[in-house]
């Protein structure tokens, strides 16, 4: 790179924009921007550039990567932990955000009081390993996710406070777009220090099957108060900025820029790639991002069997495997479980290990899973993975892809949580929409079940907020039964009382229907069997 220079990793104009709406809510008027682009896209790259730009505010800087393997509950961790460890980094900082909320104890009611003592006492507490990237914390006695939003207007209403949310259409649960719509609400209402960015994808059929049905139902009411920006691809000029910045060459600018789509990161690593091989200068083009991917095998670390498998036995994965192997890791995602790479090609486990330790050039270990059983391994780059993917868009490629996630489905999703919401992405990139949308649907209703009593409770406590009706449906649904299941009968009762009351109010026939049945469990499980009888005739009659 240039001495004289900063690196080029983001236009001018994006920078701005997305400053502008900053510097609206560091001066009272707090903002939510949806930032779209593809993967690789450049918005790490952008809000990088942001919160570089800003430090002289002096603001709270809170970004969290949210995991699509993790549920509503462990997103919610997830948030206090990334807060807290931000805080705990300099503790100028966190005494300044103990004194903004200290100075408001008087002025608050009790409940929030609470929420404000112990998030300080958690910023005491909290161990932060900063080698490991882990935080250990107590959550609030009291519904943490409440309490998280009042801290966080807590904190914004004396400090300026930036909100990152990578990967938020990765969470379904209803946690997070019920925690963003109260955020801005609450923000609005006291003029917080606040801008809410939540990172996104452009929206197309992949994107509509997979963003969480909450999400979505978010961005369409709040549709004039949240700003969508969006980054458009890198052109041959933007190209020749970043090379430039790098003291690189940049007569094939243009060249780069078709093979990587115009994606600022997939940029600097073609930059390197092409450095590393001499052909920075050369004739690209005939080069795509497939052909690129390094696919040598160090057959020293192979150890090959002299007979076939016996019958039972699983297939031991050789050279002539590696393209299959290589696939179905790339629809697990940037890293993965070598586990599950050996289950979907049926092959024997320590084999698909070796192969992979083989392909030193496409990937790297990164530690030994005890939950799992086995080594997670991944793509030493994006752009690699990317080429993966695309060597397999022929009609046989997605077929295949498609296989992979009926497996996945059959035998992955029942395993736990994590694979339902990397299923549907394998359904919904691969052109079966459909199935995608039935487990996104599945990945809501097997959510924590503490998120539903604490979204019930958010409902209620956020009541001037104007909530759809789908959403309290489903929070009702869930939650009673769950309390039904569960035999937790006065709860269950008291929640089916003003339920049944919600309903008759709109005149909800469907909704009343289905209380009447949740209503004749609730009496089976008191052994009133009689009343259990007559609801569950009510209700057929109302079907």
């Amino acid at each position: 790179m240039s001495d004289d220079r900063p690196l080029y990793v983001t236009r001018d104009s994006d920078l701005a924009a997305l400053h502008a709406r900053w510097e609206a809510a560091r001066n009272g008027s707090p903002s939510v921007v949806r930032l779209t682009a593809p993967f690789g896209g450049g918005r790490r790259a952008l809000c990088t550039s942001l919160a570089a730009k800003i430090q002289g505010d002096d603001p709270i800087v809170w970004r969290v990567t949210c995991l699509d393997q993790e549920n509503g509950l462990q997103w919610l961790v997830r948030m206090y932990g990334a807060l807290i460890a931000s805080l705990s980094q300099d503790i100028l900082r966190r005494g300044r955000v103990e004194m903004a909320l200290n100075s408001q104890l008087p002025t608050q009611p009790k409940r929030v009081q609470g929420w404000y003592q112990q998030f300080i006492s958690a910023l005491k507490e909290a161990k932060t390993d900063r080698e490991k990237g882990q935080v250990q914390l107590k959550l609030p006695t009291d519904n943490p996710l409440i309490g998280l939003v009042e801290v966080a207007v807590g904190i914004a209403r004396r400090v300026p406070l930036y909100l990152e949310l990578q990967a938020a259409s990765g969470v379904n649960s209803l946690g997070l777009a019920m925690f963003t719509e109260a955020l801005m609400a609450e923000a609005r209402h006291a003029n917080a220090k606040l801008l809410i960015v939540l990172f996104d994808e452009p929206e197309d059929e992949v994107t509509k099957a997979l963003t969480p049905l909450p999400l979505l139902d978010l961005y369409q009411r709040r549709s004039a108060e949240i700003t969508v920006q969006s980054i458009a691809p890198w052109g041959a000029d933007e190209v020749k900025r970043f090379l430039d910045s790098k003291g690189l060459p940049s007569t094939n600018a243009e060249g780069i820029a078709r093979i990587t789509t115009g994606r600022p990161g997939f940029v600097a690593e073609l930059a390197e790639i092409l450095q590393a091989q001499g052909q920075l200068e050369g004739d690209i083009g005939g080069i795509t991002l497939a052909s690129l991917v390094p696919m040598t095998i160090d057959e020293g670390e192979l150890e090959i069997p002299s007979e076939p498998p016996k019958e039972g036995e699983r297939k031991h994965a050789g050279p002539g495997d590696a393209g299959r192997a290589a696939f179905f890791a790339a629809l697990l995602g940037q890293a993965f479980p070598a586990n599950l790479v050996a289950d979907m090609g049926g092959f024997e486990r320590d084999s698909v290990d070796d192969l992979i330790d083989a392909m030193g050039d496409l990937f790297e270990e990164v530690q030994y899973s005890q939950e799992m059983g086995t080594w997670l391994y991944r793509f030493k780059r994006g752009c690699w993975r990317e080429g993966i993917l695309e060597q397999n868009t022929s009609d046989e490629g997605k077929d295949l892809a498609r296989r992979v996630g009926m497996f996945m489905e059959r035998f992955l999703v029942p395993r736990g949580y994590g694979f339902i919401v990397k299923t549907a992405r394998v359904y919904a990139e691969n052109g079966a929409g459909g199935r995608a949308s039935l487990l996104r649907a599945m990945a809501l209703t097997n959510d924590s079940p503490d998120i539903w009593g604490l979204a019930y409770d958010f409902s209620k406590y956020f009541d001037e907020i104007g909530w759809s009706d789908a959403l309290r449906r489903t929070v009702y649904m869930n939650l009673l039964d769950r309390l039904v299941n569960n035999g937790t009968i006065q709860a269950a009762e008291q929640v089916h009382g003003e339920v049944s009351t919600w309903a008759a109010e709109r005149s909800d026939r469907e909704l009343t229907a289905w209380l009447l049945y949740a209503g004749s469990r609730l009496d089976a499980r008191r052994q009133d069997l009689y009343r259990a009888r007559d609801r569950a005739r009510d209700a057929i009659g109302l079907y």
